[in-house]
């Protein structure tokens, strides 16, 4: 017996379009034509597959599938009503020859979190088409499979909203921006997608950027140095955010910009963690 998630994918390895079609939520049909969707499914032809990442959150359940040749792959987030509210298939990168950190980092919290966006291709992570992002994770806290307690729309209502953040490893602070409001839940600020942000120069060529960070919640300064157990900041909701989360990722040069290259995190105490995962120190 099929999950319905299998069986979405058996519609889509068979040139179902229809049904997928049918059972797309309302919203996403406003954006989707059938004949768009049919050349789509039309073009995916891998039928073997394996189950990649599954989790729920927020009443939503996001499911990616990877074809057993590693060159394809499906994502489909499904409603508690079984509608797809999303649904991504795409060939994937061969194999993943990125240059990995020297330093052992671990992640900069200091309790249980989960991976939102994380992971070395592009169905459990929207940064890898970025090469400055590749390799980021976007973390969040859920509890019950929720992110927030009453109806989020508060930034108090969230879990991860005010949590203290720590730095990655030692080393010494290079940059930090502390001055811009937290977004309501929902709005976003375009012009300043990291929001407020600490960058950390662990050696040369390996600097953390944690960004996000809770309006005027940054508690340390450029040449400051810092440890593993260091607290640098709150969570907030600043920057390119729709809800309370952080972004961390390490690159080969202070800029965050896309002159710079994201690097493989090589984690003391984690092994490839990616969407979906629980992680903690």
């Amino acid at each position: 017996m099929f999950n319905i998630e299998e069986s979405y994918l058996d519609s889509i390895n068979h040139g179902q379009y229809k049904v997928i079609y049918n059972n797309l939520s309302p919203e996403l049909k406003k954006h989707v034509k059938k004949r768009e969707l049919k050349k789509i499914i039309k073009k995916y032809n891998s039928s073997n597959h394996i189950l990649y990442s599954n989790f729920s959150i927020n009443n939503i359940k996001h499911v990616v599938f990877i074809s057993n040749n590693q060159k394809q792959g499906a994502y489909l987030a499904i409603n508690n009503s079984n509608q797809i509210e999303g649904l991504f298939l795409t060939y994937l990168d061969a194999k993943d020859h990125a240059p990995t950190t020297s330093l052992k980092y671990y992640m900069p919290i200091d309790k249980q979190w989960t991976v939102f966006w994380g992971g070395n291709n592009k169905l459990v992570n929207y940064h890898y088409d970025i090469i400055s992002q590749r390799y980021a994770y976007d973390l969040l806290i859920a509890h019950n499979g929720f992110t927030y307690l009453n109806e989020g729309r508060e930034n108090d209502d969230f879990y991860a909203f005010n949590q203290n953040i720590l730095a990655p490893l030692e080393g010494v602070v290079v940059d930090v921006r502390n001055n811009l409001p937290d977004n309501i839940p929902g709005n976003t600020d375009i012009e300043h997608p990291s929001g407020n942000y600490v960058i950390i120069r662990h050696t040369e060529n390996e600097y953390s950027m944690i960004a996000h960070f809770k309006h005027n919640s940054i508690c340390v300064s450029p040449g400051e140095k810092v440890d593993k157990n260091t607290i640098i900041g709150k969570c907030g909701n600043s920057g390119n955010s729709t809800e309370p989360h952080i972004h961390f990722q390490i690159t080969d040069t202070p800029l965050p910009t896309n002159s710079c290259k994201s690097l493989k995190i090589n984690f003391a105490n984690l092994e490839n963690p990616i969407r979906g995962s629980v992680v903690e120190r």
